[in-house]
């Protein structure tokens, strides 16, 4: 169980095989994922507010998107990474050709 909210580990070999598709395929996936993310959203402020109009619910979910955009996510300890030997890091996997910063 986790004590306090955040984000699950990146899942290296999703990010390499991502990293093999041409870019015009990661934007369309990117947008798919983010298409359903904000349909997540009306659907839960739907249901906590089913008095509203459809322009009132797309206010609240641009609210929400906006808010959550403000918030920063803080990075997980070290231990929740247990599959991470660092044996990767050193070998140079996972880091963006020409930024020099792990993914």
């Amino acid at each position: 169980m986790l004590d306090e909210p955040g984000f699950d580990p990146i899942d290296m070999m999703q990010m390499r095989l991502l990293l093999q598709l041409p870019p015009h395929q990661r934007v369309r996936l990117m947008l798919e994922a983010r298409e359903l993310a904000v349909g997540l959203i009306r659907g839960r402020l739907r249901q906590c507010h089913p008095d509203l109009s459809g322009s009132e619910l797309g206010l609240k979910v641009v609210e929400e998107t906006l808010r959550g955009e403000r918030t920063f996510p803080r990075p997980l300890p070290v231990s929740r990474y247990p599959a991470d030997t660092g044996s990767e890091r050193q070998r140079g996997a996972g880091v963006w050709p020409g930024y020099g910063r792990d993914i």
